[in-house]
């Protein structure tokens, strides 16, 4: 009897340390997607802020939305950083991306500021890989 007990309190103390271990390993996982996914997002959003910025000093006309450098890695990014970003940081960088389309379709907005939502939305997810 008492050998059955040790052994059911052995696959008891097995199955909590195995979901532990699990539960850790999931957690790091999400932690570097979301390290490697805010890089490559900053990365872009500093290469569109270069981009409106010359647009910003040069005006509109030297230039047009259709010499923007596509947006490519925030289609793919995008569904794994809304599980992984905070409420706030969610809404800076979805609305910096959803107005760069919008520019990007042709729609007239004041480039400054959108030029400032990219900005915050990079610094943001630069204090998530940076922090996390």
């Amino acid at each position: 009897m008492l050998s059955a007990i040790f052994g059911l309190v052995g696959v008891v103390v097995g199955g909590l340390l195995t979901g532990a271990v699990s539960l850790w390993q999931q957690r790091r996982s999400d932690r570097a997607e979301a390290r490697a996914a805010s890089r490559l997002l900053s990365a872009e959003l500093s290469e569109q802020h270069l981009f409106l910025d010359a647009l910003v000093r040069r005006g509109p006309e030297a230039t047009g939305p259709n010499h923007l450098p596509a947006v490519a890695a925030w289609p793919e990014h995008r569904a794994g950083m809304a599980r992984l970003l905070d409420d706030e940081t969610w809404q800076a960088v979805a609305g910096a991306y959803v107005e760069l389309g919008l520019l990007h379709s042709g729609q007239e907005l004041d480039l400054q500021t959108l030029d400032d939502r990219v900005q915050d939305a990079r610094l943001r997810l630069q204090r998530v890989w940076r922090n996390g």
